[in-house]
C-alpha cells in the first residue's frame, strides 16, 4: 500500500539510478523522490530533469509514494554525464556513467552535504515499505495528531516519533536549500508625489506630480531594475541581505523636462524568529523572520532654481537611515510567498515599505519571483531655513528569474 504522509512541503529532492553505469546490457531507471523536513515522501511534486546526451523524460512528478520512475533509454555520448533535477524551489543532482566499449568507467561518487547523503542512503538502502499512523493512546494521551513513522526494507526496521504538524518547520529552513538566492526583476514604477512649502521664495507652496499609478490600473510608470541577493534562513540564524534598485525617471515641471536616473539600497541580515516568536500553529511550511539593515533612500524636492521662480530644481536628496522589519514566509508546494513590512528610521520614521514577493516554477523549470513593493516616503527637510514637507508614493511591479546558488 501507498504510505501516509505528513502533509508537509517538500524539503529536499533526491535522485539516483538503478545501476549506477549504463550500457547496452540492462534497463536503467532514473528514480526522483521528494521528501519532506522529516525524510518522509512528498507525491504530486513536479519536477523538471536536464540531463544533456542523455535519453530520458524532461517532466515528471511524483506519485503517492513521493517517487517517479523514469526509463534512461540511450545516450549520445559516454563517460560522465550530470543530470539535474528541480522541483519545488530545490535542486539536486546525480551523475551517470555511460560506459565506453573502449576504456572502463568507473562508479559515480554521490555529492551533497550530510544530511542530503544521509537521506540518499537510506532510501536507495530501503526501496522502502513505510508506513504511517496514528502513536499508541498511552503515548499520546492529549491525542494531538502526533504520528509514529515505522520503516522496514527486507529483516530491518525501525521507528522515528514524529511532531504534530503544528510544530513542524518550513523546509526553507532545511541545510541543503542553496545558500544565497539572486533575483533579477525587471518592471515598471508609479509614482504620486506631493510637497508643501511656508517660505514661497524657496518653493511653491503646493507642488505635485504623478506618474502613473498602479492603485488605479493606470501602468505608465517609469522603467525599474529590481536586484536582491538574500541568503535562505537557517533555524534561529541569521543570513545576509542586499537589496539595489535603479529606476529612470522623467519630470516635467513649470514647462521643463528633468530626466534622472536614481538609485537606493540597503545592506543588513535577516533573523530567523523561530526561538524568539511562536509559529503560526495551523499553517505548516510558515515562518517569521526579523530584518535588520542600512538603508540609502531618497526624498524628491521641488525648489525654485533662481529669484524669478519661472524654473524649478529637482533634487533627490539622499536619506541614509537604519531599516528595521518583519516577514513572513511561506512555501505553499509549488509556490513561495513572502509578505515583509518595514519603516526606515533617520531617525525619525521617513520610509515605510510594504513587500509582496511570489516565487513559481514556470514551465521551462526556471523558478521566477514576481514583487509587489509600496515605499511611502514621509518627512520635512529644513532648506535654508524653511521647512518642505513631501509625501512620495512609489509602487514598482517586477518579474524576473530568482536563482539558488
Amino acid at each position: 500500500p501507498a504510505p501516509s504522509t505528513t502533509g508537509l512541503p517538500t524539503a529536499q529532492l533526491l535522485a539516483w539510478t538503478t545501476h549506477p553505469i549504463l550500457d547496452d546490457g540492462r534497463a536503467n531507471h532514473l528514480i526522483l523522490m521528494a521528501v519532506d523536513a522529516h525524510d518522509l515522501p512528498v507525491p504530486g511534486v513536479k519536477l523538471s530533469i536536464a540531463a544533456p546526451g542523455l535519453t530520458v523524460a524532461s517532466h515528471a512528478t511524483t506519485n503517492d509514494r513521493g517517487l517517479a520512475l523514469l526509463p534512461i533509454t540511450g545516450a549520445t555520448r559516454t563517460g560522465a554525464i550530470p543530470v539535474i533535477v528541480t522541483g519545488a524551489g530545490w535542486q539536486t543532482g546525480t551523475t551517470v556513467m555511460v560506459r565506453d566499449p573502449e576504456f572502463d568507467v568507473g562508479l559515480p561518487t554521490p555529492s551533497g552535504g550530510p544530511r542530503a547523503l544521509a537521506s540518499l542512503g537510506r532510501w536507495m538502502e530501503a526501496q522502502p515499505t513505510l508506513h504511517v499512523g496514528p502513536a499508541a493512546a498511552e503515548e499520546a494521551p492529549e491525542a494531538t495528531g502526533d504520528a509514529t513513522a515505522e520503516i522496514g526494507a527486507g529483516d530491518r526496521a525501525g521507528a522515528k516519533p514524529l511532531p504534530r504538524l503544528a510544530k513542524l518547520r518550513s523546509p526553507n529552513v532545511a541545510a541543503e536549500r542553496p545558500s544565497l538566492a539572486l533575483n533579477l526583476g525587471l518592471g515598471i514604477l508609479t509614482r504620486v508625489h506631493s510637497q508643501t512649502a511656508d517660505d514661497v521664495n524657496i518653493a511653491p507652496i503646493e507642488a505635485s506630480f504623478q506618474r502613473g499609478d498602479l492603485f488605479k490600473a493606470n501602468p505608465l510608470g517609469a522603467p525599474v531594475v529590481d536586484l536582491g541577493l538574500s541568503g535562505w534562513l537557517p533555524s534561529g540564524g541569521l543570513a545576509p541581505l542586499l537589496q539595489v534598485r535603479l529606476w529612470f525617471d522623467r519630470l516635467d515641471a513649470l514647462g521643463e523636462t528633468n530626466t534622472q536616473l536614481d538609485w537606493e539600497g540597503a545592506v543588513g541580515a535577516r533573523m530567523d524568529l523561530e526561538d524568539v516568536v511562536a509559529q503560526p500553529p495551523s499553517i505548516p511550511g510558515v515562518s517569521l523572520y526579523g530584518l535588520g539593515a542600512v538603508e540609502r533612500s531618497h526624498s524628491l524636492l521641488l525648489l525654485f532654481a533662481d529669484d524669478s521662480k519661472q524654473t524649478l530644481d529637482v533634487l533627490n536628496h539622499p536619506v541614509w537611515g537604519a531599516r528595521l522589519g518583519a516577514g513572513l514566509a511561506a512555501d505553499l508546494g509549488g509556490f513561495q510567498l513572502e509578505l515583509e513590512l518595514s519603516e526606515t528610521f533617520a531617525p525619525r520614521p521617513v520610509h515605510s515599505r510594504i513587500n509582496v514577493n511570489l516565487a513559481f516554477e514556470s514551465a521551462t523549470g526556471t523558478l521566477l519571483q514576481v514583487g509587489l513593493a509600496t515605499d511611502l516616503r514621509h518627512g520635512s527637510f529644513n532648506v535654508n531655513d524653511d521647512e518642505v514637507r513631501i509625501s512620495d508614493r512609489q509602487v514598482a511591479l517586477t518579474i524576473g528569474p530568482k536563482i539558488g546558488f
